[in-house]
């Protein structure tokens, strides 16, 4: 009943294939090949290429970005982390908030404009994997003075023991889970599948 249930859906996700590490079996691996920031009908939209290492796995296991719904931020490894920062940092018109920056630990905090919770419209610009696009940005604060700060939920990939081996990237719980992207893991057929949508509405 699981196949068919899953069968009656599927056609409306858009699916990317599972690579497989031989050194970390037990995670769910995908491959990225870009990330856009912006619209997909901006002018101003930017397009960053990915190391090679987030595309691919090589033979002893290492690269790739997985899903791992344990890590509640994306993490994305130096210099590639950094110039996603500064394209969303030139891109947003909203002053920063260095104090929360401070406090938070996230690279990226803007003062929104909130005149009524719950303070959704903003002008940030839009995150793409080139998957569905994903909500990137969090409120990190309640509304004061008509302003919330939110922030960029994506933090620096840290390698555990310094060498810079694993996996090269993580994808995060908060841009999987009950947000906007529903995802279902495909093990049969070995692919993840996403598409836009809210699994809280569902369940």
């Amino acid at each position: 009943m699981g196949d068919l249930a899953l069968s009656s859906v599927t056609s409306e996700f858009l699916f990317t294939p599972m690579l497989k590490s031989v050194t970390y079996p037990n995670f769910y691996h995908i491959g990225l090949e870009a990330i856009n920031v912006g619209d997909d009908d901006d002018t101003a939209v930017v397009t960053a290429a990915v190391l090679p290492s987030l595309s691919s796995i090589d033979s002893q296991g290492n690269g790739c970005v997985i899903n791992d719904t344990r890590m509640i931020y994306t993490h994305l490894p130096d210099p590639f982390y950094v110039s996603i920062v500064l394209s969303i940092g030139s891109a947003v018109p909203y002053e920063r908030s260095h104090d929360l920056e401070t406090r938070t630990g996230f690279d990226l905090c803007f003062k929104v404009l909130c005149t009524g919770a719950p303070c959704t419209a903003d002008a940030l610009p839009p995150v793409s994997l080139h998957l569905p696009k994903m909500s990137c940005y969090y409120p990190v604060t309640t509304p004061r003075d008509s302003v919330v700060v939110k922030c960029l939920l994506f933090q620096r990939m840290e390698a555990d023991d310094g060498t810079g081996s694993g996996p090269g990237a993580v994808l995060g719980s908060f841009q999987l889970q009950n947000v906007e992207v529903e995802v279902v893991y495909y093990l049969v057929m070995g692919r993840i599948g996403f598409r836009p949508g809210d699994c809280a509405v569902q369940a």
